[in-house]
């Protein structure tokens, strides 16, 4: 039986979209406690800038969500792009950078957890076995050689024992959302996917969730980048309880948060 998905708000889209555009700045610019630079992975981007509106009608900081997968993240920031916080899908990446003595990294906290899901368009009428024993059914993921939910996917299909049945029929996407857009417009007939990225999508279709113990936990960590009070504070405001509705609205998995008391 296939899982309906959940409708995003109309008004939730609107408050976040503004705060969305693609990549880390270029400039390393001095850190303001006026503004939060934020590089966030994708998949998190929606919750992220939620989280950020409220935090600005709060405390009058404005927070800016640059988004983009996590792999093209890390190189915009080893090159030297500005941020104040950066927020990963995949602690290997967040551990590359952390290697990097370019880059200054105050403080890091596992902050979410996810899960993979298969989806479909809307209304399709198919079961997984259908789609992986298909010669022709094409499988959207995120590229395995660097997006996080892509390599993911590639983990949970060969412990399946499916990956060389599909491998010539995945087309890779640039990031996670891509992949998803390509099973809305019906360019894919399937796709591996966050469970977020499904529920704030009206066009497609839960077909089955994927074991977690078929690929690596998946993680998200948050790293703060600046030793501006803004950016500290925000940092810390993503893991209170108000920050942890939003996250859990989302679907995602909450891990860290701070004492309510």
């Amino acid at each position: 039986m296939h899982s309906h998905v959940i409708r995003t708000s109309i008004a939730l889209l609107a408050l976040v979209t503004s705060a969305l555009v693609t990549g880390c700045e270029d400039s390393p610019s001095a850190a303001s406690d006026s503004r939060v630079r934020v590089c966030c992975a994708a998949s998190a981007a929606d919750a992220v800038a939620q989280a950020g509106a409220v935090f600005e009608a709060q405390f009058g900081i404005r927070v800016a969500v640059n988004s983009a997968a996590t792999s093209t993240l890390v190189r915009q920031l080893q090159a030297g792009a500005g941020a104040d916080l950066f927020l990963s899908a995949n602690a290997q990446w967040m551990a590359q950078l952390q290697k990097d003595d370019r880059v200054g990294m105050k403080s890091r906290v596992d902050l979410l957890g996810n899960e993979l899901v298969v989806v479909a368009p809307k209304g399709a009428d198919v079961s997984i076995d259908e789609l992986l024993k298909s010669a022709s059914a094409r499988l959207a993921i995120g590229d395995p050689a660097h997006v996080p939910a892509g390599m993911y996917a590639k983990q949970a299909l060969e412990s399946m024992d499916a990956w060389e049945r599909v491998r010539d029929r995945v087309i890779p996407a640039l990031d996670v959302r891509a992949a998803l857009r390509l099973v809305e417009r019906g360019e894919a007939d399937f796709g591996v996917v966050y469970r977020t990225d499904a529920r704030a999508s009206t066009k497609v279709e839960v077909v089955t969730t994927i074991d977690d113990s078929l690929h690596e936990p998946i993680r998200y960590s948050i790293a703060l980048l600046s030793d501006a009070t803004a950016a500290t504070e925000f940092f810390q405001f993503l893991q209170s309880p108000e920050a942890r509705r939003i996250f859990e609205d989302a679907g995602f998995i909450v891990m860290a948060q701070e004492d309510d008391s």
